[in-house]
């Protein structure tokens, strides 16, 4: 003789949106780096792909590097990818 089959639980209510409740800021990361873009080079390449991808997430990028790093090449076109 089968088993009777038990009902499933009702689902919870979705969560609701409260108008009233601002909403909370998105998470942020702060990049720090000697050599950020506009300055060219291997290392920049990366961080700038992190700082591209980042929003994807989610997370909002925010850089911090120096004014004027000694680094011998510079990049412009490297800034189109940052948000």
């Amino acid at each position: 003789m089968p088993e009777p089959s038990m009902p499933e639980p009702p689902m919870p209510p979705a969560a609701e949106q409260r108008p009233d409740r601002p909403r909370p800021a998105p998470p942020s990361v702060l990049i720090i780096a000697y050599a950020f873009p506009p300055s060219g080079g291997a290392g920049v390449q990366r961080l700038g792909k992190l700082a591209k991808y980042l929003p994807m997430h989610g997370i909002e990028p925010q850089a911090l590097t120096a004014s004027n790093p000694s680094v011998p090449v510079t990049d412009s076109t490297l800034t189109d990818d940052l948000p």
